[in-house]
């Protein structure tokens, strides 16, 4: 939630057919085949504001595919991030934690969530 807004694009690319890349990038020592050549994709990244009435602005950046998974780079900011798809197990123990902090958060502020109010309505 302090990189981006929950639900909200990190970045954005176009892997259409035909489109203009970046040369790929040849790891000569590296024992898995599929990591030997990383295929790039212009794109752009997301980059909050330091002032939110500025809104976020969107920078030059980089889709790498990187054997089964991927990575993007924001270029100016010389920062890349990896992702992997979570196995659906996991997902739902993330989905439950996630729940539960926000859950803690409104205890601590106290607020009532929606389940309370429904509570006290019956």
């Amino acid at each position: 939630e302090d990189i981006a807004p929950v639900s909200e694009p990190l970045f954005h690319v176009d892997l259409a057919p035909g489109i203009e890349r970046p040369e790929a990038i040849t790891v000569e020592e590296v024992s898995d085949p599929r990591l030997r050549r990383l295929e790039r994709f212009h794109a752009e990244g997301r980059v909050e504001s330091e002032f939110p009435m500025d809104g976020d602005s969107w920078v030059p950046g980089q889709l790498i595919v990187v054997g089964g998974h991927f990575a993007f780079a924001w270029i100016p900011s010389d920062t890349q991030v990896f992702f992997m798809r979570v196995p659906n197990h996991i997902s739902e123990q993330i989905d439950t934690l996630e729940r539960n902090r926000r859950m803690l958060n409104r205890m601590v502020k106290g607020e009532k969530s929606s389940n309370d109010e429904e509570e006290e309505s019956s």
